[in-house]
């Protein structure tokens, strides 16, 4: 893993915690400052929902767009704050409350001045492109009321439809619950088995399934989450001991 990435990471873990619970950042601003960071990835979906989801309340939406605006004064190698920022910005157009989008319309000419933005990479590589061709969509959207419009409802379609889909999701998910419930005395009966070319031991077969013989989902849940974090830290772990005391002196 590269040196400096890993230095930059934990840099913002800790600033993050910092600006969390020091400087008492408020939880969604902090989302949208994740959102709009300098990593070359996202706003992701489930992040971008939540931040639609916190504009329909007064005082939210306006920590979330006081953190847009300000993102998008950003130039030259700070260009992905500006280009995430106008990506929270268009999702916004179709997801976000209408004190959202109004403030968003009230801020065109803002949002049309970055059609001009320029950056090239030393390598010569134009990724000002990025935000220019980014702020004419979102401008070109905002100038046609129709479409912008038509956008809104297929978003508020596309959220009924994803509801119903969560609700059958829930009715299929009781009902597997209820044929585990059933067959897993069964199952508990059954001798360790071989995986993938690798033997389950017979304790920890058994270790599954709860004294009354059922299979405990909630246990073997646990034992993913837990196998999926720890094979996460793992290559992390290592290199973020050696850096820690050079982070806190480079944040002090």
């Amino acid at each position: 893993m590269d040196f400096m990435k890993v230095f930059d990471q934990t840099v913002r873990e800790i600033k993050r915690e910092v600006n969390l619970k020091v400087l008492k950042v408020p939880e969604i601003e902090q989302k949208v400052l994740d959102a709009t960071d300098d990593e070359p990835w996202g706003p992701h979906g489930t992040v971008l929902s939540e931040i639609a989801q916190a504009t329909k309340k007064f005082t939210e939406c306006q920590m979330v767009m006081n953190v847009l605006w300000t993102r998008l004064t950003e130039t030259g190698k700070n260009w992905r704050f500006v280009y995430k920022s106008l990506t929270v910005i268009e999702y916004l157009v179709g997801h976000g409350s209408e004190r959202a989008v109004d403030d968003i319309i009230e801020h065109t000419f803002k949002i049309s001045s970055l059609a001009s933005f320029e950056y090239v990479e030393p390598s010569g590589k134009d990724v000002g492109i990025n935000v220019r061709k980014k702020a004419e969509a979102i401008v070109a959207l905002l100038n046609n009321k129709e479409k912008m419009k038509e956008v809104r409802n297929k978003a508020a379609a596309n959220r009924d439809n994803c509801s119903e889909t969560m609700k059958c999701l829930v009715d299929q998910g009781d009902f597997m619950k209820s044929v585990i419930v059933s067959y897993s005395p069964i199952l508990s009966s059954l001798k360790p088995f071989v995986l993938s070319g690798r033997t389950l031991s017979a304790r920890k077969w058994h270790a599954t399934f709860s004294p009354e013989g059922y299979l405990d989902i909630g246990k073997i849940l646990n034992r993913v989450q837990r196998g999926i974090t720890f094979m996460r830290k793992k290559d992390f772990r290592k290199e973020q001991l050696v850096l820690e005391d050079l982070v806190l002196e480079y944040i002090v």
